[in-house]
């Protein structure tokens, strides 16, 4: 439908009796430049806020946007920063509450991605699976959502539909380095060692420094009793990243099975600098000292480990060995309860 052109010095349409020029067209003058001045401002509030937020400032890149909103309410992208630094400082929650006001303004594929994420680390796994899906009925083809979806799957044991889901991100995405390492995990967990050895050699030739997936590998090469490979596969991602305790723990557990217990107890210390609050290196490194006897040591890193991790059956099972071999029965049974 067209629109007439009003004459500016016909009367307003408004009732007023005034003419538009005094009324309605002034109005609309002045709220044309009071909008194009939020829109400077907005703009403005934004670069500032991208520019804080890459360079690792998250509070000020917060402030901004809060800023940012007090001008344009529903300024998406500012709802979205917002989440994304709540996100970053382990604030799951307030990102999830920031992706639900711009989903409510413009819902996409993105935000239900981001919001299936802040939900993940609620440890809300059904409502992550519901945003996920949410997200693919936006945009089918999209890699990431159906990546994202088979990693909360197999968070739920759900490990068939997490393989349909990683392999559906292959079909978009053949060169998708992390769904081809996460497909392997899931394939291992099913028992299914080689077809996991092919899925993370295939991850580590598109990204040659994938310092996990060599660890990963290196577990199904174990799996498969291929210890000296899998040992290679330690040393090759601890070469890439020093600092991996999970790698350092694997390491030792399989110079452990070679008994190499020396290596492997300094294996299990190198994990521990690297991360001290590890319940299963606590718990390896017990079973090393154990077999050395050094009761004493091996009992302090057991009940290291159950501080850590009380549900852990294994320290639980260890504990009351090592108490038992001591000489304290009560205490022995006490533990395996």
């Amino acid at each position: 439908m067209s629109t007439q052109k009003i004459n500016r010095n016909a009367l307003c349409l408004c009732g007023s009796q005034k003419k538009y020029k005094h009324c309605c067209q002034q109005r609309d003058h002045e709220q044309a430049a009071t909008n194009q001045v939020q829109e400077i401002a907005a703009a403005q509030h934004l670069t500032s806020a991208w520019g804080h937020f890459r360079a690792g400032r998250l509070q000020q890149a917060e402030t901004v946007c809060l800023q940012l909103l007090e001008i344009a309410p529903q300024h998406t992208e500012a709802l979205q920063m917002l989440a994304g630094i709540a996100y970053q400082s382990g604030q799951h929650g307030i990102a999830a509450d920031w992706l639900t006001q711009a989903i409510a303004i413009n819902p996409s594929c993105q935000l239900y991605c981001n919001l299936g994420l802040a939900l993940e680390g609620l440890g809300q796994l059904h409502g992550a699976v519901d945003s996920y899906r949410l997200a693919i009925a936006l945009k089918p083809n999209h890699a990431d959502a159906h990546y994202y979806l088979g990693c909360a799957y197999h968070a739920q044991h759900q490990l068939d539909a997490a393989v349909s889901c990683y392999r559906k991100a292959l079909s978009l995405k053949p060169d998708y380095a992390e769904v081809h390492n996460n497909l392997g995990n899931t394939l291992k967990a099913q028992g299914h060692m080689d077809a996991a050895v092919l899925a993370y050699r295939k991850a580590i030739g598109l990204k040659p420094d994938y310092a996990e997936a060599y660890s990963n590998l290196g577990l199904a090469l174990h799996g498969l009793d291929q210890l000296d490979a899998a040992i290679g596969c330690y040393h090759k991602a601890l070469s890439i990243k020093p600092d991996f305790a999970e790698a350092h723990n694997n390491l030792g557990i399989a110079l452990h099975k070679q008994n190499q217990l020396d290596a492997a107890l300094t294996c299990y210390q190198q994990a521990l600098s690297c991360l001290p609050d590890y319940p299963e290196a606590h718990n390896n490194l017990g079973n090393v000292l154990q077999v050395q006897n050094r009761p004493d040591a091996a009992i302090g890193h057991y009940r290291r480990a159950l501080a850590i991790k009380p549900d852990y059956v294994n320290a639980h099972i260890h504990l009351g060995q090592a108490l038992h071999m001591q000489g304290e029965p009560e205490a022995a049974i006490g533990s395996y309860r």
